[in-house]
């Protein structure tokens, strides 16, 4: 959320105001100005929370109650008990957990690292 505060405070008025000129509305101006514009810090701030929320463990072990709601990180360490001895099995389950996380990341790396610089320089 700050980030896109930070990117959005940077956005100039002017832009806004030509367009409100040119007699489009507050709708209109939000979406053809305002959302292109910040396009790289939405990207940039939907990836961020995407990856809290998929490695969160603390919430997903407190608020899940059945385990057919659990996440993949929540099965990996419901497996490890103290006479694991297949540790193969446990780290290819958490390869496979990560693997959406690194495909997101990589197809919007150029979206993050735009996105991040803007929004934190003003």
């Amino acid at each position: 959320m700050l980030l896109i505060r930070a990117f959005m405070g940077s956005i100039p008025w002017a832009l806004v105001e030509a367009a409100m000129v040119d007699g489009a509305g507050t709708l209109r101006v939000f979406v053809s100005i305002v959302v292109p514009i910040s396009k790289n810090a939405i990207v940039t701030a939907a990836l961020f929370t995407f990856l809290s929320a998929w490695s969160d463990f603390l919430f997903a072990l407190t608020l899940t109650s059945t385990p057919e709601v659990r996440p993949i990180t929540l099965g990996i360490y419901d497996y490890i008990n103290a006479n694991t001895q297949d540790w193969g099995a446990v780290m290819a389950t958490a390869v496979l957990a990560s693997v959406p996380a690194a495909l997101l990341l990589i197809f919007a790396q150029r979206y993050i690292a735009a996105g991040a610089v803007s929004g934190a320089i003003k």
